[in-house]
């Protein structure tokens, strides 16, 4: 399961807010690949409404979709936060 914890749902707020993206939209989370290695990572991005295939997470504490291929490939995970001194980042920990 993909889950969202309420203060990791603040911080993605905040982000949203400082891209300039509406109130409405949600956050899409999917696997990218990173050049240097064949790893995926998970990402993020501002969207209006999920894509084709996505799942919508009903619990969260913010509008998120996640697409297909991240339970596949990142499996059940839990976004959270960290803080770094006093910058606060998103953290995936596993469940």
């Amino acid at each position: 399961m993909f889950t969202i914890t309420p203060t990791a749902a603040d911080v993605l707020n905040k982000a949203r807010d400082e891209k300039g993206a509406p109130g409405g939209f949600g956050v899409r989370f999917f696997t990218t690949t990173a050049e240097e290695s064949d790893s995926a990572r998970l990402a993020f991005s501002f969207v209006e409404s999920p894509q084709e295939g996505d799942t919508v997470l009903a619990q969260s504490p913010i509008e998120a979709y996640v697409a297909p291929e991240v339970e596949k490939v990142i499996g059940d995970v839990t976004v959270d936060t960290k803080d770094n001194g006093g910058d606060v980042g998103l953290v995936v920990r596993r469940a």
